[in-house]
This record gives structure tokens, C-alpha cells and sequence, in this order.
């Protein structure tokens, strides 16, 4: 409603309250003070709520910030995790191909006649003289099967 409208509004309706001449604009002008004033205070209402919606946005927004940083942070850890036990991994692998290829058999000499009938002693030479990538394998199996095509192929491998 524009002020044009409620000014006539407010006159009719003072007229037909009996206020006539001047106590009607006394009257009609007291009521504009007081719908300005509601008027502002519906104003001064709305601001405020928009003030706390501001604030509630914006406390969200930085609780949603925090959550991203939180979880970026904790991605870039779980990938750092990834690559040291990565590098873990192939570190235990590098390691563990040294040590094999250290498994050689060193035989003791002894001054008893019955230790080179020990079956730890017979098969020394054996052992020391399969290839490399005979003995590594992935399992248990692998090896066994190996050997087993070794013992095919090599005759007298075997046999003293």
C-alpha cells in the first residue's frame, strides 16, 4: 500500500470514528507515526534476522571449510601412509632378494667321520650349486616345482 492510500484510508476511517478538522489530522497523523514506527521496527526486525541468518552462514560455511581441510588433511596423510609402506614393501622385497642371493650353504669341515653322513651336510653342495633364480621363487611350491624340472633336465644332479 503507498502512502497516498493509507493517508485516505486512515481519513475515512477517522471520519467514520467522528474525529472531524483538526483533532482528524491530529489522529491520522498519530497513526502514520505509529505504522512508520511498527513499520520500522518490522524493519529493524528483518535486518536483525538477516544478520543472525548471515552469522548461521557463516559459522557454516567455516564449519564446512573445516571438514574439507580436515578431510584433505587426512587424504595427503593416508597417501603419505601409502607410499612409506609402499617404499616398506620394496625395501623388504630389495632386502629380501639380497638374502637370498646370500643363501649359500657354507659346509664345516669336521675331524668326525659320521657328520658328513648328515643329511644337513649332504646336500651343501647341492643347494650351492642350484642357480639363483632357481631358488627364488613366490612360494613353496614354485620351488618345488622347479626342482623337480632341475631333477628332470640335469641327470646325475642328484646323485653323489
Amino acid at each position: 500500500m503507498s502512502s497516498v492510500d493509507e493517508l485516505e484510508s486512515l481519513t475515512s476511517l477517522g471520519e467514520k470514528l467522528g474525529y472531524a478538522g483538526v483533532e482528524l489530522r491530529k489522529w491520522v497523523t498519530e497513526q502514520m507515526k505509529i505504522a512508520d514506527e511498527k513499520s520500522k521496527a518490522d524493519q529493524e526486525r528483518e535486518i536483525r534476522r538477516l544478520e543472525r541468518q548471515t552469522q548461521q552462514d557463516e559459522i557454516a560455511a567455516k564449519a564446512r571449510l573445516e571438514v574439507e581441510e580436515r578431510q584433505a588433511k587426512q587424504q595427503t596423510e593416508d597417501k603419505q601412509k601409502q607410499q612409506q609402506f609402499e617404499q616398506q614393501k620394496l625395501h623388504r622385497k630389495a632386502k629380501l632378494q639380497v638374502i637370498c642371493a646370500q643363501w649359500k650353504i657354507v659346509k664345516h669341515r669336521s675331524n668326525l667321520d659320521i657328520r658328513k653322513y648328515f643329511f644337513s651336510e649332504r646336500v651343501v653342495y647341492r643347494w650351492n650349486k642350484l642357480d639363483q633364480r632357481d631358488i627364488d621363487c613366490g612360494s613353496i611350491n614354485g620351488f618345488k616345482n622347479k626342482l623337480e624340472g632341475i631333477r628332470k633336465t640335469k641327470i646325475g644332479f642328484f646323485m653323489d
